[in-house]
C-alpha cells in the first residue's frame, strides 16, 4: 500500500517556482516534468524538516 502524497508539497514547489519566476518563466503546468518533480523533492525535504522542527503541523 502506498501512502498519498501531502498536497502541500505541491503547493510549496510550485509557489517556489511562481516566487522565483521571471516574465519569461513558462507556466507551472508546462514545465517539464522532471523539473516539477525535482522543485517536488526539494518541497518534500523543506516540509519534512519544518514539521520535524515543529513549525509545521504532520499532514
Amino acid at each position: 500500500m502506498t501512502s498519498t502524497p501531502d498536497p502541500r508539497i505541491r503547493q510549496l514547489a510550485e509557489a517556489h517556482y511562481r516566487n522565483n519566476a521571471t516574465a519569461t518563466s513558462k507556466p507551472w503546468n508546462t514545465l517539464d516534468p522532471s523539473i516539477r518533480d525535482y522543485l517536488a523533492d526539494k518541497a518534500e525535504a523543506w516540509l519534512r524538516a519544518a514539521i520535524e522542527a515543529g513549525i509545521a503541523p504532520a499532514a
